[in-house]
């Protein structure tokens, strides 16, 4: 089971990128509900009253420098909302 955890986000833009890593000997199990709560937490922190997902859910390749092994990490957009 994999969780999304925040990469990246911006208060002053209400943006919140949220990605997890997996490799090729793992099939990723991921509760897309828990990303969106994620999300909808960060923003109100913020104070924002709500979240929306942007649909693109975008797939990158990279190799781990320490273990040399190949990656993936999956990200997903959402926009804080008044």
């Amino acid at each position: 089971k994999k969780e999304y955890l925040a990469i990246s986000g911006s208060k002053a833009d209400g943006r919140i990128t949220l990605g997890y890593d997996y490799t090729d000997m793992e099939i990723p199990e991921v509760d897309e509900t828990d990303a969106y709560n994620t999300a909808l937490r960060r923003c109100q922190n913020w104070g924002y009253e709500d979240v929306e997902s942007f649909d693109v859910q975008k797939e990158q390749t990279g190799v781990d420098p320490f273990w040399g092994t190949e990656y993936w990490r999956v990200t997903r957009d959402f926009q804080c909302i008044d």
